[in-house]
């Protein structure tokens, strides 16, 4: 018995607190890279909500124009007279027509992002 390692017991030691570390270490990370996956994807939905909101304003005032020789004044009226919807609750809509016959400058931006 004069023949004992003097490290096994530290080695084991050690090996007993990377057992009870890592596996809660790993599972966090996992968590963490699940999380920023759903981040990523919910970010990438609303920018695509955004882009076909500012599509559907932007292709309302065309047709607008196109059937009646003129964009409409204001967003209001394109929404009153061609039925345009708008979800003004999740999108701040900035239209702004200085001329009849000049496309207006058309912004949409989300109330929160």
């Amino acid at each position: 018995m004069g023949n004992r390692n003097r490290f096994g017991s530290s080695r084991k030691r050690r090996r007993g607190v990377l057992g009870i570390i890592l596996p809660p270490a790993f599972f966090v990370a996992v968590v963490a890279m699940f999380n920023m996956g759903v981040n990523y994807l919910t970010r990438a939905n609303e920018e695509e909500a955004l882009e076909a909101a500012r599509n559907a304003v932007t292709r309302a005032a065309v047709q607008f124009y196109a059937l009646e020789g003129r964009y409409p004044p204001t967003l209001e009226y394109l929404v009153d007279r061609f039925g345009l919807q708008l979800d003004e609750e999740r999108f701040i809509i900035h239209y702004n027509a200085y001329f009849s016959n000049v496309m207006p400058q058309i912004a949409v931006l989300p109330r929160e992002f």
